[in-house]
Parts: C-alpha cells; sequence; structure tokens
C-alpha cells in the first residue's frame, strides 16, 4: 500500500467519485463524514489562512482504500503558534473513511497513521474529537500500546431505536406520558398548528428562514433571560455560507416546523437523513411563542409520528449532549470519544506541556497557601 496527501481544493474534488464509493461500502458512516458535506464545509472555510487541508488517501494497487479526512489548524497564542492536525469539518461521529472489499480495515488505518507519522513536522499536535464507539479508528487506537491511554471519553449522543417497537401506539407508550400527550391538546387549543417538512430541495428561502429564527431567539434569551452565553451557529458569515452550501438541491437536508394556521413558524428542527438515521443537530423557536410550554415537546413527539409512519429514517439521533430532555425521548444512546496525542519531537509541543504543568504546580501551590 502507498498513500498521498491532498492539500488544495483540486485535490479534495478529484477523489469525490472514490470517496462516495468508499461511502456505500461502509453504511455505518454518519453524514458528517460524507464528500458532500465536507466539500460544501471546505468551500465555505478553506479561505481561512488558519486551515490547511491534510487528506491522507491510501492506495492498493493503484485503487484508493481508505481516506483521512484531516486538516492542519494554526492556533495562534501570543508568544508562539502551534499547529492541530485535526478532522476536516465539524459533527459528530468524525472518523476516517475506509473501504470494505477485500483489505483489511486495520491494516488500512495503520498505513493512514504511518503517514501522519511521516509528516509530523507539519503538526504539534493529533486531536481527533467525536469517534463513535463502534468505529474502526476507536478500535485501532484502542488496541494500540502507543495510542490507548490518549483515548478519553468525550459526550454521548441520545438515540431512539425505532425498530424495536411493532407499532406507534407501543412506541408511545413507551416514551411519551399522559402529562405530554395533554400538553398537545392544550396547544392545539392555544394555537392550532400543522407540521410541515422541508427538504433543502424544496426551498431556497428555507435556511434564511430558520436563521433569523435563531437569531430572535438568541437575542431573547440574552435580554429577557440573562443568558449571555447563547450564541447561534448563523452569526458566523463562514458558517452560514457552509449551510447555504450544503441545502442546495440537497434532499438529505430536512426541516421540521410547527406553524400556525397564518403560516407563521412557531417551533423549527433541522435534521440530515442518511443510512437509516436522522441526525438532529439544530433546533429554534419564535419568541413570540415562548410562553407556551412544551412546545419543544409537542414538535419532538410530531416528528417522531411523522418519522415511524414515513419510515424515512428508524433511527432518531438527537446529536451530542447528555442532557436530561434528551434521555427522557430515547431507549439507547451513542458514546463518543476523543483522540489527543502531542508530537514529543516537537518544539512547540514540548514548550506547551511545559507551560502547563508549570500552571498546574503554580494553582496547587496557591491552593495550599489558601488553605493555610
Amino acid at each position: 500500500m502507498n498513500t498521498k496527501i491532498m492539500t488544495d481544493v483540486a485535490g479534495l474534488k478529484s477523489i469525490q467519485q472514490d470517496w462516495e464509493r468508499l461511502e456505500g461500502q461502509n453504511p455505518s458512516l454518519s453524514y458528517y463524514s460524507t464528500f458532500r458535506y465536507n466539500y460544501a464545509w471546505w468551500l465555505a472555510h478553506g479561505h481561512d489562512p488558519k486551515l490547511k487541508l491534510f487528506i491522507i488517501c491510501c492506495y492498493k494497487d493503484s485503487v484508493l482504500v481508505g481516506i483521512a479526512p484531516l486538516m492542519i489548524r494554526r492556533n495562534e497564542k501570543r508568544i508562539f503558534n502551534f499547529h492541530v492536525l485535526c478532522f476536516l469539518g465539524q459533527g459528530d461521529y468524525l472518523d476516517f473513511i475506509v473501504g470494505s472489499n477485500g483489505s483489511s480495515v486495520q491494516l488500512i488505518i495503520k498505513h493512514l497513521f504511518k503517514a501522519i507519522l511521516e509528516h509530523e513536522g507539519q503538526w504539534d499536535k493529533i486531536s481527533l474529537t467525536h469517534l463513535c464507539m463502534q468505529s474502526a479508528l476507536l478500535h485501532y487506537l484502542l488496541r494500540s500500546d502507543t495510542y490507548h491511554a490518549h483515548v478519553e471519553y468525550l459526550t454521548s449522543c441520545p438515540r431512539l431505536n425505532m425498530e424495536q417497537f411493532s407499532s406507534f401506539e407501543q412506541l408511545s407508550q413507551h416514551i411519551f406520558n399522559t402529562k405530554l400527550l395533554k400538553k398537545i391538546e392544550k396547544m392545539k387549543k392555544q394555537i392550532p398548528y400543522r407540521l410541515r417538512v422541508v427538504h433543502g430541495d424544496e426551498s431556497e428561502e428555507i435556511l434564511d428562514r430558520i436563521a433569523s429564527i435563531h437569531k430572535m431567539e438568541k437575542e431573547y434569551l440574552l435580554e429577557q433571560k440573562g443568558r449571555s452565553e447563547r450564541k447561534s451557529i448563523f452569526d458566523d458569515p463562514a458558517n452560514h455560507d457552509f449551510l447555504k452550501r450544503l441545502f442546495k438541491n440537497n434532499e438529505q437536508v430536512v426541516i421540521f416546523m410547527l406553524e400556525a394556521e397564518d403560516g407563521d413558524t412557531i417551533i423549527y428542527s433541522c435534521c440530515y437523513m442518511h443510512g437509516n438515521v436522522s441526525y438532529n443537530w439544530n433546533t429554534g423557536y419564535s419568541p413570540r411563542y415562548s410562553s407556551i410550554h412544551g412546545i419543544v415537546d409537542v414538535l419532538q413527539y410530531e416528528i417522531f409520528k411523522y418519522m415511524y409512519e414515513t419510515k424515512h429514517a428508524m433511527n432518531i439521533d438527537l446529536g451530542a449532549g447528555s442532557y436530561p430532555w434528551k434521555f427522557k425521548w430515547v431507549n439507547q444512546f451513542v458514546v463518543n470519544y476523543s483522540f489527543t496525542y502531542w508530537n514529543h519531537s516537537s518544539f512547540n509541543s514540548r514548550l506547551i506541556r511545559t507551560l502547563v504543568k508549570a500552571r498546574r504546580i503554580l494553582r496547587y501551590a496557591r491552593g495550599a497557601d489558601h488553605a493555610h
């Protein structure tokens, strides 16, 4: 096997067909590892001078059998910079894209990591996050004497597997309680609503519509609730550009909305549909309806019902975050891990670790002084 590294957008575009072929061989890959998602992300963010493509391609007999979709991010500190090798893009369940036709998956990953080490002069730190507990990459790291200690628990993604239920009535009895059903009836009386489902290839204005709602929610939470930490993913122009590219003519982008009779949006939820999984990644509500209790619960109920009846995807993933409100909706969860590895031959790496160690000692000393 041999490897080649793509460092520009032309190189990325040149492997589209092979990347998508490998996607088809690996049905467990998430939407966040697809070519379409990552290509759109790079077109929107690649102008940032702090980012550099570093996509490692592994070939066997001139056939592409594995891809490590990575980039190098330059982190700027006051007195020096250091370079982090990380996944291209963003999202849950990030992974290497490896084929399953005849070659050992672990051997392919081994060659991809060999290429990483051969170019250790270009990075000071490896930071691979959101590794699914079922991924071959995580398995490779955990079985390695060198890398095992550098793997840590990161977060969990609550998930509802609807295939375990023979009917929606059975699902309702297992997941929903009487209190929720009363919320639905109460809301129908307060605001007669309808569920509207929009795909990215059906409406060009839908992104601007949900972006406006999310920004209004942020301002409401800031001004009325004092939530100064609240941000909107639509505030970043590059991220908005990325989503605009991704939404265009994309049937895998799905937006669920509860609408009032006059067409006003009450609340929405954005998902990516891929491989029998619906990946929920953003929800927002209009401040006009903030006084109505339970609108999030009502939307979730309507989504589950729609998905079960249409069978578009039988697994509903609520995204990273171990929050109680997420777990009350699901019957399982998927654990994500992170891998952090410092380059021991890098001066910047040694300097950073020395400074971190010194800071810890200083904090410990201050704590000891306060104790006395």
